[in-house]
């Protein structure tokens, strides 16, 4: 896992949350900026109940949105995803 110091991680929150700015930006489109880049930099790994993926690279269910193996069915595993 990598480390930072305190002003290098304000610094990458800062450019996360100054990255998502837009027109119609929201406080919960700057928390979910935060928490992709925490998890892109190897700082965070967060898992939601049930969308855990044993053959994805994250981890999570990924939807197929080409859906060759079924409507909302998870990309990497073929799982139906609810």
């Amino acid at each position: 896992m990598p480390t930072f110091d305190r002003e290098e991680l304000e610094d990458l929150i800062a450019e996360a949350i100054g990255d998502s700015m837009d027109v119609d930006w929201t406080y919960r489109d700057g928390a979910r900026a935060v928490l992709q880049a925490l998890e892109e930099d190897g700082i965070l790994k967060t898992f939601v109940r049930g969308t855990e993926c044993p053959s994805s690279p994250t981890g999570n269910h990924i939807v197929d949105t080409s859906m060759e193996s079924g409507p909302n069915n998870c990309f990497h595993c073929e799982r139906p995803m609810q």
